[in-house]
């Protein structure tokens, strides 16, 4: 979402092109660690702690990143985001199994499919209409609060799922 916005925020920090597309890639790095971590540590302490913790680290990290100061610290909200959406991109699905089987189990994995894809696809656009001028912080605290909607929404679903199946 804020690789259009990359060289507005390079301008604000007054750092270079390539620094500032070093958010691209250690946001990538850490996702990409924070996906392979995610099994094991789910594993170890629990899924349902690892999601909501990913979530609540997502929202701040978010926010941290809408009011940075420095560039040092936007990198570093970057990275925590990068670690939460690792987490939140790979536990849904563990948790997506072991509630569900068969067909259902099948046509919810394609959902949350469709969903992460639309969301990639989609990205980019909105991002282009938040770099519209210095909207690029207005973006991040959008993502805040998107987070701390769905952290809401899950606790719902947890009862929802325990008064139906209780």
């Amino acid at each position: 979402m804020h690789v259009p916005a990359l060289n507005t925020m390079g301008q604000c920090f007054g750092v270079d092109q390539f620094a500032a597309q070093s958010i691209v890639s250690l946001y990538m790095l850490a996702f990409s660690f924070a996906i392979f971590a995610s099994a094991f540590l789910s594993d170890v302490v629990g899924k349902k702690l690892v999601l909501v913790t990913a979530l609540i680290l997502s929202a701040c990290a978010s926010l941290v990143a809408a009011c940075s100061w420095c560039f040092e610290v936007l990198l570093l909200a970057r990275v925590c985001q990068a670690f939460a959406a690792g987490f939140i991109v790979v536990v849904p699905y563990a948790i997506i199994q072991e509630m569900l089987s068969g067909r259902a189990l099948a046509k919810s994995i394609s959902y949350v499919s469709i969903l992460h894809s639309i969301a990639g696809a989609s990205a980019p656009l909105v991002g282009g209409c938040f770099a519209l001028g210095d909207g690029w912080r207005a973006a991040f605290l959008a993502m805040a609060v998107y987070t701390l909607a769905i952290l809401a929404r899950a606790s719902e679903w947890k009862s929802d799922y325990l008064s139906k199946y209780t």
